[in-house]
């Protein structure tokens, strides 16, 4: 995300990397635990995404008018839902960090007890 808004402040187009939606689709497929979380974290990038590129959009138009650059920036900061990204951020981690306690405990109590 930092390499798409650094991108957008600049004007240009974003850069080309790995989808990270598909990977959390798919691993929400597998765990239905983290579908919730998953899906939460995924639709606030989205929609980071969308805003980033209003922002590439109007700053490359705005060209060399510093006014109109900053009216970007400006109209992009008080949009960007920053606050939201964290908290869905986090919601995922704790549910995959609790997800993967439970995990290691049910395998700790289907060992044998020659094996603990």
């Amino acid at each position: 995300m930092d390499q798409r808004r650094d991108s957008a402040l600049e004007g240009k187009a974003a850069p080309s990397g790995s989808n990270c939606f598909t990977e959390l689709d798919t691993l929400a497929a597998h765990f239905s635990e983290l579908k919730n979380e998953a899906d939460r974290f995924t639709y606030n990038c989205r929609q980071q995404i969308i805003l980033m590129s209003e922002l590439g959009l109007a700053i490359a138009r705005a060209h060399d008018n510093p006014t109109a650059r900053q009216a970007a920036v400006d109209d992009f900061t008080g949009k960007w839902p920053y606050a939201e990204f964290v908290t869905a951020r986090n919601a995922l981690a704790a549910a995959a960090i609790s997800l993967s306690e439970r995990v290691m405990d049910m395998d700790e109590d289907a060992a044998p007890s020659a094996e603990r």
